[in-house]
């Protein structure tokens, strides 16, 4: 899904867990390295989305404040 530089770190290790002849430590930071690209990933997409909603709401703002302004300006 286009996230295959976050990955590169966990791709470099080189071990999957199909590997059953590599160590238990192996595997830990094996997976240690994976969530840690996951929740990076997980924090940005958040804070894209927190964004996008902050922005959608100052423009609905805006747009009821332009109205109000308009009907003032009517009267």
């Amino acid at each position: 899904m286009g996230y295959k530089q976050e990955f590169e770190r966990y791709y470099l290790l080189h071990i999957n867990p199909g590997h059953i002849h590599k160590s238990k430590n192996e595997h830990e930071k094996a997976i240690f390295t994976l969530s840690s690209a996951l929740s990076m990933i997980v924090a940005e997409e958040n804070a894209i989305y927190q964004a996008t909603k902050v922005i959608e709401e100052r423009k609905k703002n805006k747009e009821q404040s332009d109205t109000f302004f308009d009907i003032l300006n009517e009267k």
